[in-house]
């Protein structure tokens, strides 16, 4: 079987002929030139659902992992048992909604070799979509929050920079890639415009704390960054999607929390709903495109209603005062 052979994709691209994709047409792809194409031609359709960069480079990742186990079981063609076989392995390390991310994958790459003649059947058609389970996104307690806003105490200008984010996470309830996207600049608005899922654009705030805490860690950073410059920064230059990603979990281990950066929207979103921030407000705050996304956020606030009833009960108040007498 052959792999990828040695040199840069751009070296290879020779091999790449109409007439070696007609030939290798007839045998549902062998994994070499398979590789080649995944790694040097493939682009998702973006023109349905205007995929980020992110988005692309993770269906990609998605992809390489395939080609990679198809290695490994000494596969050399791209069928549908292979595909059935490849999700079942992965649902032994993924959970369903991750699972269902590495179908979609599968299902856009599958049918941009379809569309360009580089597959004989759709063989995605008969395979179903897993199953997502319905994951109620947990929040952060008021404890954990502090706890790691403990965790950021200290002088040092990298201490300063992971409370000033944790801070503008928690406060504006933005993802990790939206506050990567934020400037300097930025500061001196009255508002931050942030561009989020499918390139819909949403205003988010700072509150006067927060500015604060983002003032202090800019005035203590070696880098000095102004203007247009990213806002983040590490020893090494600003920080990408993924250094971001780090902070955070850093901050958790500091303060012995389970944290993740998307862990912080539904403590954003649920501790503005406790506070009394109307439901459309909080579906603006998050960029949301409906009210599906946010209701899930808004039940649990039910359970605060739950405990708060189960206390202030008229029944109870009335029932339980006779029992105890």
């Amino acid at each position: 079987m052959v792999f990828i052979p040695a040199g840069k994709p751009a070296e290879l691209l020779h091999l790449v002929s109409p007439e070696t994709l007609a030939e290798r047409r007839e045998h549902q792809w062998t994994s070499g030139l398979f590789s080649l194409h995944c790694m040097c031609s493939w682009r998702p359709n973006a023109r349905r659902t205007a995929r980020r960069t992110y988005t692309v480079e993770y269906y990609r990742r998605k992809i390489t992992s395939l080609l990679g186990w198809m290695k490994e079981q000494g596969r050399d063609r791209l069928d549908e048992q292979t595909v059935r076989d490849f999700l079942a392995f992965r649902s032994q390390t993924e959970n369903a909604y991750t699972l269902h991310s590495t179908y979609r994958a599968l299902h856009h790459f599958c049918r941009w070799c379809l569309q360009n003649d580089l597959l004989q059947d759709d063989i995605m058609r008969r395979i179903k979509p897993p199953k997502r389970e319905h994951l109620m996104k947990p929040a952060l307690t008021d404890d954990e929050v502090k706890r790691c806003l403990q965790a950021c105490e200290g002088n040092g200008w990298l201490r300063l920079r992971d409370r000033a984010l944790f801070l503008t996470l928690l406060d504006t309830g933005v993802r990790i890639h939206e506050a990567g996207q934020m400037k300097v600049g930025d500061l001196m608005q009255d508002a931050i415009l942030i561009t989020g899922k499918g390139k819909r654009q949403r205003i988010v705030h700072l509150s006067p704390f927060t500015k604060v805490a983002v003032w202090k860690y800019l005035q203590a950073c070696p880098a000095k960054p102004r203007g247009d410059e990213p806002l983040w920064w590490d020893e090494r230059g600003p920080l990408l999607t993924d250094g971001l990603k780090q902070v955070i979990r850093r901050i958790g281990e500091r303060a012995d929390v389970h944290l993740h950066p998307h862990k912080l929207r539904p403590t954003a979103a649920t501790m503005c709903l406790r506070a009394g921030m109307g439901l459309e407000y909080v579906r603006r705050l998050l960029g949301h495109s409906d009210y599906r996304m946010t209701m899930e956020y808004l039940a649990l606030v039910d359970d605060d209603l739950k405990e708060a009833h189960k206390e202030y009960s008229p029944v109870t108040q009335i029932l339980g005062r006779r029992q105890s007498r």
